[in-house]
């Protein structure tokens, strides 16, 4: 081969490997940058992953409250074991106002006195200016804020109440407190009464949402007798002076001018007058017209200490009178001081048993007729619609002894009937002939533990029988049955007012 032809083999070859060369460096370039952006890439996904985790996203779910008595449906989340409820529905049901600021993120909800400011995810709110700790922070979902319903009633100024059943409810407002002497007025109100600082005040309360509303009574008196209408309030002041109050027209009218001392105000069934006891020593029984105030003396037999006052439809009369015992008082020593005399003092009861009396007010001459003559002690005195006289008799010497149950009909013919072994609290005769009795049932237990029980049963005096128609744990002083069906409202020895309606007892007012 010539060298010439050598060389231009040679100049092939190096030429062919550094192009080859060139293009290997060019592909390992091209592959390590490849290699260099992917991994950047994936750097920078983890790097997302760490600073936005995902969040669980709220259920939205709607639920039933009883609101102020009301069931109210209302969106709601769970979070921590709380229940969150829509802002926006709570505060529309509760008469307050909802403003959102944009800006600071803040919602503010007004009602009456109370301004409330709160912030979604913060667990400080602003109430009235005042910095809060809650326990469970607001969440906003889908554009609407959740707050935790026990926290925002609270907040509000209401109450959150555990009835029986150990189920919620909620009560925008406080409830009356210090309430004594519950009256049924109608189906859905009681008439209430509580002492201030400066004197006795006298509400109307509604038992299906509680709200209450203050009368405009200006007489200072702790004893109101509720008319059988519903419509009229009957007291005295400290002059023995009656006053009625009219509730339709908020009106409060003096009716008499007379100043003898009148006891134990008693409507008559048409709420047209009222009948009492007159005079310091009891001796006498009156009857006052609303309308004009004239006052007519129905019975004045000079007999003293007459006491628990029935009236029957304008036509009956039935009350107890009561002798004082015989005091004997023997005075023993020496004159002129020098010995301090003894005073030896006997109290004969003898004869001091109540005695019953009715009286027929039809007739031209009323006369008191005796309808009771034996000793024992009579309590929770009435009348039947067909005039038959009920009591409870008790053995004055036996505290243990159970408690009889008598009627006296028209002809004076007397019936025993023993119920049950109970202490007696109260009784009231309804309608339909029927009692409500409210007594403790002294039992055992599998313990062999002696337990006591407050009952309230419906009695039926002409059958001798009882129906036990609530029982409760409550230690109650009194029960009053209502115009509702099986309502009774009633008061414990705290001083707090129940309703039992549908089967349950529930706090009306403390």
């Amino acid at each position: 081969m010539k060298v010439s032809s050598m060389k231009k083999v040679v100049s092939v070859v190096l030429a062919t490997s550094m192009l080859l060369s060139a293009q290997f460096v060019a592909t390992s370039a091209f592959a390590a940058a490849k290699t260099s952006v992917a991994t950047k890439a994936n750097v920078k996904l983890v790097k997302s992953n760490t600073v936005k985790p995902t969040v669980p996203v709220l259920k939205v779910n709607p639920i039933s409250i009883v609101l102020d008595g009301k069931n109210v449906s209302i969106d709601s989340v769970t979070q921590s074991g709380g229940t969150l409820v829509n802002l926006r529905t709570f505060v529309g049901q509760v008469g307050a106002t909802m403003a959102n600021d944009v800006k600071t993120k803040t919602v503010t909800v007004k009602k009456n006195t109370i301004t409330l400011a709160l912030k979604a995810n913060d667990k400080f709110v602003n109430l009235n200016n005042q910095r809060k700790f809650i326990t469970h922070a607001p969440r906003v979902v889908n554009g609407r804020t959740f707050v935790e319903i026990n926290q925002l009633t609270t907040l509000l100024g209401g109450e959150v109440l555990t009835q029986d059943d150990d189920s919620q409810e909620y009560v925008s407002f406080k409830l009356l407190e210090g309430a004594i002497n519950p009256q049924w007025l109608n189906e859905s109100t009681v008439l209430v009464t509580k002492q201030s600082e400066t004197m006795f005040e006298h509400f109307t309360v509604n038992i299906d949402n509680r709200k209450y509303t203050k009368l405009n009574i200006t007489v200072d008196t702790e004893i109101v007798e509720a008319s059988p209408d519903g419509t009229k309030i009957a007291y005295t002041d400290d002059n023995s002076n009656v006053y009625v109050y009219n509730l339709a027209f908020d009106k409060e009218s003096k009716i008499s001018e007379d100043t003898v001392t009148k006891l134990e105000l008693t409507w008559a069934d048409d709420s047209n007058s009222l009948y009492y006891i007159d005079g310091e020593r009891q001796n006498a029984i009156c009857n006052i017209t609303i309308a004009d105030g004239v006052i007519k003396k129905l019975v004045d037999d000079k007999v003293d200490y007459k006491s628990d006052l029935f009236v029957l439809s304008n036509s009956t009369l039935l009350y107890t009178v009561t002798k004082q015992s015989k005091v004997t008082q023997d005075t023993t020593g020496i004159k002129d001081g020098e010995e301090l005399p003894d005073f030896d003092v006997t109290i004969d009861p003898a004869g001091t048993e109540p005695t019953l009396y009715k009286v027929d007010l039809t007739a031209e001459v009323k006369t008191p007729v005796v309808i009771t003559t034996t000793l024992e002690n009579k309590t929770h005195t009435g009348l039947l619609a067909n005039g038959t006289a009920v009591y409870f008799s008790t053995d004055f010497n036996d505290e243990n002894a159970v408690p009889i149950l008598r009627t006296v009909d028209s002809k004076l013919a007397a019936t025993n009937h023993i119920l049950f072994n109970v202490e007696l609290i109260s009784g009231q005769v309804v309608a339909d002939n029927k009692l409500i009795v409210l007594g403790i049932v002294t039992e055992q237990n599998k313990e062999g533990e002696v337990i006591e029980k407050q009952f309230v049963f419906e009695v039926d005096p002409l059958k001798g029988k009882a129906k036990t128609i609530a029982e409760t744990p409550l230690e109650i002083s009194t029960v009053k049955a209502g115009l509702p069906k099986n309502a009774l409202v009633s008061q414990d020895v705290d001083g707090k007012t129940y309703v039992w309606k549908n089967d349950n007892w529930f706090l009306l007012a403390r």
